[in-house]
Protein backbone atom coordinates (compact mmCIF):
# COMPACT_ATOMS: atom_id res chain seq x y z
CA UNK A 1 0.00 0.00 0.00
CA UNK A 2 1.90 2.90 -1.07
CA UNK A 3 0.95 6.87 0.66
CA UNK A 4 0.25 10.17 -0.90
CA UNK A 5 -1.21 13.60 -0.48
CA UNK A 6 -3.06 15.28 -2.86
CA UNK A 7 -4.93 18.90 -3.57
CA UNK A 8 -8.11 17.21 -3.90
CA UNK A 9 -10.50 20.38 -4.12
CA UNK A 10 -10.56 24.29 -3.95
CA UNK A 11 -12.37 27.36 -4.25
CA UNK A 12 -11.45 27.57 -7.93
CA UNK A 13 -14.23 28.00 -10.52
CA UNK A 14 -13.73 24.41 -12.45
CA UNK A 15 -14.69 23.48 -15.87
CA UNK A 16 -17.90 22.94 -15.24
CA UNK A 17 -18.09 26.66 -13.80
CA UNK A 18 -18.99 25.62 -9.96
CA UNK A 19 -17.40 26.49 -7.44
CA UNK A 20 -17.39 25.35 -3.87
CA UNK A 21 -17.60 27.59 -0.76
CA UNK A 22 -14.96 27.09 1.67
CA UNK A 23 -17.86 26.34 4.62
CA UNK A 24 -18.14 23.43 1.71
CA UNK A 25 -14.24 22.58 1.95
CA UNK A 26 -14.38 22.47 5.80
CA UNK A 27 -17.54 20.06 5.60
CA UNK A 28 -15.48 17.72 3.31
CA UNK A 29 -12.86 17.58 5.85
CA UNK A 30 -14.53 16.97 8.81
CA UNK A 31 -16.20 13.93 6.70
CA UNK A 32 -12.98 12.70 5.49
CA UNK A 33 -11.62 12.79 8.93
CA UNK A 34 -14.20 10.89 10.54
CA UNK A 35 -15.08 8.47 7.45
CA UNK A 36 -13.20 5.94 4.87
CA UNK A 37 -13.58 7.69 1.50
CA UNK A 38 -13.01 5.28 -0.85
CA UNK A 39 -11.11 6.52 -4.07
CA UNK A 40 -12.34 5.52 -7.20
CA UNK A 41 -11.68 6.26 -11.32
CA UNK A 42 -13.51 9.09 -13.11
CA UNK A 43 -16.87 8.16 -11.09
CA UNK A 44 -17.16 4.87 -12.76
CA UNK A 45 -19.24 2.36 -10.09
CA UNK A 46 -18.22 -0.92 -12.15
CA UNK A 47 -14.12 -0.23 -11.21
CA UNK A 48 -13.21 -1.62 -7.13
CA UNK A 49 -11.20 1.44 -4.97
CA UNK A 50 -7.93 2.32 -5.82
CA UNK A 51 -7.29 3.55 -2.29
CA UNK A 52 -8.72 5.62 0.47
CA UNK A 53 -8.85 8.75 1.49
CA UNK A 54 -7.90 8.76 5.19
CA UNK A 55 -7.14 12.63 6.75
CA UNK A 56 -7.80 16.24 5.08
CA UNK A 57 -6.84 19.45 6.11
CA UNK A 58 -7.73 23.05 4.60
CA UNK A 59 -4.41 24.79 2.99
CA UNK A 60 -3.74 28.48 1.70
CA UNK A 61 -2.69 27.93 -2.37
CA UNK A 62 -0.19 30.24 -3.84
CA UNK A 63 -2.82 32.57 -5.64
CA UNK A 64 -4.90 33.12 -2.42
CA UNK A 65 -7.46 30.26 -3.42
CA UNK A 66 -8.45 27.56 -0.65
CA UNK A 67 -7.98 24.17 -1.14
CA UNK A 68 -7.94 20.54 0.77
CA UNK A 69 -5.08 18.63 1.09
CA UNK A 70 -5.55 14.88 1.48
CA UNK A 71 -3.97 11.82 2.36
CA UNK A 72 -4.20 9.20 0.53
CA UNK A 73 -3.84 5.16 0.84
CA UNK A 74 -3.23 3.58 -2.49
CA UNK A 75 -3.55 -0.14 -2.87
CA UNK A 76 -1.48 -2.50 -4.70
CA UNK A 77 -1.65 -5.73 -6.28
CA UNK A 78 -0.93 -7.84 -3.43
CA UNK A 79 -2.31 -5.60 -0.57
CA UNK A 80 -3.10 -8.08 2.33
CA UNK A 81 -4.75 -5.08 4.30
CA UNK A 82 -5.61 -5.68 7.45
CA UNK A 83 -9.02 -4.76 8.92
CA UNK A 84 -9.45 -1.10 10.90
CA UNK A 85 -11.84 -1.81 13.20
CA UNK A 86 -11.72 2.27 14.43
CA UNK A 87 -15.29 2.40 13.73
CA UNK A 88 -14.89 4.49 10.63
CA UNK A 89 -16.77 2.97 7.71
CA UNK A 90 -17.80 4.10 4.31
CA UNK A 91 -20.54 7.06 4.33
CA UNK A 92 -23.62 6.13 2.21
CA UNK A 93 -26.82 8.64 0.94
CA UNK A 94 -29.37 8.95 3.62
CA UNK A 95 -31.83 6.14 3.66
CA UNK A 96 -34.94 7.38 5.72
CA UNK A 97 -36.63 7.97 1.86
CA UNK A 98 -39.39 4.91 2.23
CA UNK A 99 -40.24 5.74 -1.70
CA UNK A 100 -38.45 4.60 -4.55
CA UNK A 101 -36.34 7.69 -6.12
CA UNK A 102 -34.41 8.55 -9.54
CA UNK A 103 -31.12 9.83 -8.90
CA UNK A 104 -29.30 11.31 -12.38
CA UNK A 105 -25.75 12.99 -13.06
CA UNK A 106 -25.56 16.24 -15.10
CA UNK A 107 -25.80 14.36 -18.42
CA UNK A 108 -29.35 14.13 -17.82
CA UNK A 109 -29.73 18.34 -17.41
CA UNK A 110 -31.19 18.84 -20.89
CA UNK A 111 -35.12 20.09 -20.95
CA UNK A 112 -36.49 16.73 -22.56
CA UNK A 113 -34.59 14.62 -20.11
CA UNK A 114 -35.91 16.37 -17.07
CA UNK A 115 -39.42 16.42 -18.44
CA UNK A 116 -39.34 12.44 -18.79
CA UNK A 117 -37.46 12.08 -15.43
CA UNK A 118 -40.27 14.27 -13.49
CA UNK A 119 -42.74 12.13 -15.22
CA UNK A 120 -41.31 9.08 -14.10
CA UNK A 121 -40.38 10.29 -10.10
CA UNK A 122 -43.94 11.35 -10.40
CA UNK A 123 -44.86 7.89 -10.58
CA UNK A 124 -43.14 7.37 -7.90
CA UNK A 125 -44.37 9.63 -5.34
CA UNK A 126 -40.93 10.86 -4.67
CA UNK A 127 -38.07 13.72 -5.81
CA UNK A 128 -35.45 13.20 -8.43
CA UNK A 129 -32.56 14.04 -7.51
CA UNK A 130 -29.14 15.33 -9.33
CA UNK A 131 -25.96 13.62 -8.22
CA UNK A 132 -22.49 15.59 -8.76
CA UNK A 133 -19.75 14.29 -10.57
CA UNK A 134 -16.37 16.18 -11.43
CA UNK A 135 -14.84 13.30 -13.91
CA UNK A 136 -12.57 14.12 -17.35
CA UNK A 137 -14.51 11.70 -18.74
CA UNK A 138 -17.57 11.15 -17.39
CA UNK A 139 -20.18 7.91 -17.40
CA UNK A 140 -23.80 9.01 -17.88
CA UNK A 141 -25.52 7.18 -15.24
CA UNK A 142 -29.21 6.83 -14.08
CA UNK A 143 -30.04 5.63 -10.99
CA UNK A 144 -33.19 3.89 -9.37
CA UNK A 145 -32.63 3.87 -5.63
CA UNK A 146 -34.44 2.53 -2.60
CA UNK A 147 -34.53 0.96 0.92
CA UNK A 148 -35.53 -2.77 0.72
CA UNK A 149 -35.55 -6.03 3.35
CA UNK A 150 -33.20 -8.74 2.66
CA UNK A 151 -34.45 -11.36 0.39
CA UNK A 152 -37.73 -9.12 -0.31
CA UNK A 153 -36.14 -6.81 -2.76
CA UNK A 154 -38.31 -7.72 -5.64
CA UNK A 155 -42.08 -8.26 -3.48
CA UNK A 156 -40.60 -4.69 -2.03
CA UNK A 157 -40.13 -3.05 -5.68
CA UNK A 158 -43.61 -4.06 -6.85
CA UNK A 159 -45.05 -2.91 -3.19
CA UNK A 160 -43.52 0.47 -3.33
CA UNK A 161 -44.55 1.22 -6.61
CA UNK A 162 -47.70 -1.26 -7.61
CA UNK A 163 -47.78 -3.81 -10.41
CA UNK A 164 -49.92 -1.20 -12.87
CA UNK A 165 -47.64 1.72 -11.84
CA UNK A 166 -44.77 -0.50 -12.19
CA UNK A 167 -45.31 -1.30 -16.02
CA UNK A 168 -45.59 2.29 -16.93
CA UNK A 169 -42.79 3.26 -15.13
CA UNK A 170 -40.46 1.10 -16.69
CA UNK A 171 -41.50 2.54 -19.83
CA UNK A 172 -40.64 5.57 -19.10
CA UNK A 173 -36.87 4.58 -17.67
CA UNK A 174 -36.38 2.86 -21.55
CA UNK A 175 -37.44 6.49 -22.52
CA UNK A 176 -35.15 8.91 -20.57
CA UNK A 177 -32.46 5.71 -21.65
CA UNK A 178 -32.98 6.44 -25.67
CA UNK A 179 -32.15 10.38 -25.18
CA UNK A 180 -30.41 10.87 -28.99
CA UNK A 181 -27.50 12.77 -27.06
CA UNK A 182 -25.78 10.77 -24.45
CA UNK A 183 -22.16 9.93 -23.87
CA UNK A 184 -20.41 6.71 -25.25
CA UNK A 185 -21.26 4.77 -22.21
CA UNK A 186 -24.76 5.15 -20.45
CA UNK A 187 -25.30 3.22 -17.31
CA UNK A 188 -28.68 2.01 -15.96
CA UNK A 189 -28.15 1.20 -11.84
CA UNK A 190 -30.10 -0.19 -9.38
CA UNK A 191 -29.61 0.32 -5.79
CA UNK A 192 -30.90 -1.44 -2.75
CA UNK A 193 -30.19 -0.55 0.68
CA UNK A 194 -30.18 -3.10 3.21
CA UNK A 195 -30.28 -3.15 7.09
CA UNK A 196 -28.19 -6.31 7.80
CA UNK A 197 -27.17 -4.89 11.73
CA UNK A 198 -25.48 -2.29 9.59
CA UNK A 199 -26.70 -0.40 6.54
CA UNK A 200 -25.53 -2.29 3.10
CA UNK A 201 -25.26 -1.07 -0.45
CA UNK A 202 -26.17 -3.54 -3.50
CA UNK A 203 -25.74 -2.17 -6.66
CA UNK A 204 -26.50 -3.86 -10.05
CA UNK A 205 -25.27 -2.11 -12.90
CA UNK A 206 -26.45 -1.87 -16.65
CA UNK A 207 -24.25 -0.72 -19.37
CA UNK A 208 -26.27 0.69 -22.56
CA UNK A 209 -28.92 -1.44 -21.74
CA UNK A 210 -31.97 -2.18 -24.08
CA UNK A 211 -35.01 -2.44 -23.77
CA UNK A 212 -35.13 -6.08 -23.33
CA UNK A 213 -32.35 -5.85 -20.51
CA UNK A 214 -34.84 -3.55 -18.61
CA UNK A 215 -37.33 -5.89 -18.48
CA UNK A 216 -35.64 -9.18 -17.61
CA UNK A 217 -34.28 -7.31 -14.90
CA UNK A 218 -37.10 -6.31 -13.52
CA UNK A 219 -39.05 -9.43 -14.22
CA UNK A 220 -36.19 -11.84 -13.99
CA UNK A 221 -32.85 -10.03 -12.00
CA UNK A 222 -34.95 -8.73 -9.00
CA UNK A 223 -35.96 -12.32 -8.17
CA UNK A 224 -32.29 -13.50 -8.93
CA UNK A 225 -31.09 -11.07 -6.30
CA UNK A 226 -33.18 -11.85 -3.54
CA UNK A 227 -31.56 -15.37 -3.91
CA UNK A 228 -27.50 -14.19 -4.23
CA UNK A 229 -27.56 -11.62 -1.31
CA UNK A 230 -28.41 -12.96 1.79
CA UNK A 231 -25.52 -15.91 1.45
CA UNK A 232 -22.97 -13.21 1.62
CA UNK A 233 -24.87 -10.59 4.34
CA UNK A 234 -24.08 -13.43 6.82
CA UNK A 235 -20.24 -13.44 7.06
CA UNK A 236 -17.17 -11.95 8.25
CA UNK A 237 -16.13 -9.79 5.82
CA UNK A 238 -17.66 -6.13 6.92
CA UNK A 239 -19.11 -5.94 3.67
CA UNK A 240 -20.19 -2.71 3.21
CA UNK A 241 -21.10 -2.56 -0.63
CA UNK A 242 -22.06 -5.47 -3.16
CA UNK A 243 -21.39 -4.42 -6.83
CA UNK A 244 -23.25 -6.70 -9.63
CA UNK A 245 -23.38 -6.37 -13.52
CA UNK A 246 -26.85 -7.23 -15.21
CA UNK A 247 -26.34 -8.86 -18.37
CA UNK A 248 -27.72 -11.16 -20.90
CA UNK A 249 -29.95 -12.47 -17.85
CA UNK A 250 -26.91 -12.99 -15.72
CA UNK A 251 -26.11 -11.39 -12.34
CA UNK A 252 -21.78 -11.40 -11.96
CA UNK A 253 -20.38 -10.17 -8.82
CA UNK A 254 -18.18 -7.46 -10.26
CA UNK A 255 -16.66 -6.71 -6.26
CA UNK A 256 -17.44 -6.13 -2.83
CA UNK A 257 -16.31 -3.51 -0.56
CA UNK A 258 -15.23 -3.46 3.45
CA UNK A 259 -16.73 -0.77 5.05
CA UNK A 260 -12.99 0.22 5.13
CA UNK A 261 -13.12 0.79 1.68
CA UNK A 262 -10.94 -2.19 0.58
CA UNK A 263 -12.25 -3.74 -1.48
CA UNK A 264 -13.04 -7.72 -1.93
CA UNK A 265 -13.71 -10.32 -4.81
CA UNK A 266 -12.58 -11.19 -8.14
CA UNK A 267 -15.29 -11.09 -10.96
CA UNK A 268 -17.24 -14.88 -11.04
CA UNK A 269 -20.87 -15.77 -12.43
CA UNK A 270 -23.07 -16.40 -9.39
CA UNK A 271 -25.93 -17.18 -11.64
CA UNK A 272 -27.13 -17.67 -15.23
CA UNK A 273 -30.21 -18.90 -16.75
CA UNK A 274 -30.69 -22.12 -18.05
Amino acid sequence: MKKMTAIIATTHVDRHGDMMAPEALKSMIEQINTQYIPVGVEHDPRIPPHGRLVSAELVNLQDGELGIQGEMEMFEPGDVIEYKNDGRVIPLPKTDQPRLSIVYDRSFSDENSQKMITEASSILGSNPAMQMKKAVEPVSILILTGVFIAGGIAKGFLNKIGSDAAALFIQKIKAILKRSSRPSEQLFCFQAYLDAGSMIEVEVIMTNPSDEDIDDFMTYGLEKLDQIVPKYLNTDMSLRRMVLEFKRKELILIFGVRDDAVPLFPNFTLQKDK
